[in-house]
């Protein structure tokens, strides 16, 4: 079990030290916590891969939008 709130801002500030300055990544949730039974590792190289896509395939200057929601006791990562 995780809370998946602070799960993503902890990924995110560990990201921001390999963030090209020119493609920057937006978090955005509505909750401030979001509970979660998932494996972590699994979980974070899937979110790292789709999130360094983004950024990697982004024009410069464009921020990368990544929104946590939980529609009918679902999680719903957004990138």
């Amino acid at each position: 079990p995780l809370d998946l709130v602070e799960y993503c801002c902890n990924l995110l500030e560990e990201l921001q030290i390999d963030i090209d300055p020119q493609c920057a990544i937006a978090f955005n949730c509505e909750y401030k916590f979001i509970p979660g039974c998932m494996d972590e590792k699994l979980l974070g190289y899937i979110l790292r891969n789709l999130l360094s896509n983004a950024r990697k395939y982004s024009p410069n200057h464009r921020i990368v939008k990544f929104t946590l929601t939980c529609q009918q006791e679902q999680a719903v990562f957004e990138i």
